[in-house]
């Protein structure tokens, strides 16, 4: 209400994707991570420990679901038009696979992008991600079919099919 008054848009922020290190921290999570959490716990952590096993495995039915009771409840207390899944420092994507492959990990990333549209969908609101992030995870031919380049009311400086490095990009 505070930021509605003074006609500023508070955008809800959640890390589902990487950054998740915390969450898959906890034992009943650690089946959850791209690869297995490397300390006891997330006190006992090195700042470097914290980098791996904080991509949460997108292949898993059981990281869809937290990541659909998180949003469900996280988004239920936010009225922006707009919802920021993060998707950034997905370190150990792909690592849980044998094949790991380039290929492999862009549609991983994009299959889970696409997934996302649903958790996040409530009226009015569109589904943000670093532009740079998506560039660089799927290259821009991939971006330009799942995404809209630019800021509301505006389209962004450039194209979908050519560089993207600042900006959100809302996935259509």
């Amino acid at each position: 209400r505070n930021c509605r008054e003074r006609f500023v848009a508070l955008v809800p922020s959640l890390a589902c994707f990487g950054h998740m290190a915390k969450v898959l921290s906890l034992p009943r999570y650690w089946k959850l991570a791209e690869v297995g959490w490397p300390a006891r716990d997330w006190k006992s952590a090195t700042w470097i420990q914290r980098l791996r096993g904080a991509t949460l495995n997108p292949r898993r039915p059981e990281s869809k679901k937290l990541l659909e009771r998180m949003t469900d409840e996280f988004l239920s207390c936010f009225s922006a038009p707009f919802f920021n899944m993060c998707g950034d420092e997905t370190y150990d994507l792909g690592r849980s696979s044998a094949d790991g492959s380039p290929r492999d990990i862009e549609k991983l990333y994009v299959d889970h992008l696409v997934f996302m549209r649903k958790p996040a969908a409530r009226p009015g609101t569109r589904l943000t991600v670093r532009g740079a992030v998506l560039h660089h995870h799927v290259g821009a031919r991939v971006a330009a079919q799942h995404v809209d380049v630019g800021h509301p009311g505006h389209r962004a400086q450039g194209r979908a099919d050519g560089p993207v490095e600042q900006g959100a990009l809302f996935l259509q």
